[in-house]
């Protein structure tokens, strides 16, 4: 049921931790890449805790991902393809929540990954601008998920990341 129930894996720590007091509830972020940008897109979309998030390479519309391990023909989060379930796939697509987003999104996505193609981070990053969300968008050339194609590309991304967070930090004077 992915991902649905891995939101709520994911909430219960951070729940867990902030019972604990080991973390500044205003500072929260989330960040993943492919299924992991995939569920922080949904995160957002259905929780009010972050106060910024980094989804990289997302594939937020089942319905449009390319067939594969992690796309449209993906049995094992879903009991039928999608050509004969419509309505559960797209239920479950991250697209269908970002009208609910809160959280400033920095998206980052590859030019060359063709199960989630540049277009999902595109067409996420453009229905946030819609809605007047603070996000941006960063097209990696010649780049996959992970960046990690070229190493100067997996560290440019790794900064990227950390100074998004960090502009969302607030500062004591």
């Amino acid at each position: 049921r992915f991902p649905g129930v891995d939101l709520e894996d994911l909430l219960a720590g951070i729940d867990e931790v902030v019972a604990r007091g080991w973390v500044d509830t205003t500072q929260i972020f989330i960040g993943g890449c492919g299924a992991g940008g995939m569920l922080a897109s949904w995160a957002i979309g259905r929780s009010s805790r972050f106060a910024a998030a980094t989804v990289r390479c997302p594939g937020n519309d089942w319905l449009a991902l390319s067939p594969g391990p992690f796309g449209a023909e993906t049995p094992a989060f879903f009991s039928r393809p999608w050509r004969q379930d419509r309505i559960s796939w797209g239920d479950r697509s991250p697209l269908r929540v970002v009208g609910d987003v809160r959280a400033r999104a920095l998206v980052i996505a590859g030019d060359c990954r063709r199960g989630a193609p540049y277009d999902e981070g595109a067409e996420w990053f453009a229905a946030l601008q819609l809605r007047g969300v603070p996000s941006a968008l960063v097209r990696l050339q010649d780049e996959c998920g992970a960046a990690a194609r070229h190493p100067s590309n997996w560290l440019r991304t790794r900064q990227l990341i950390l100074d998004w967070y960090h502009a969302f930090t607030p500062r004591t004077p």
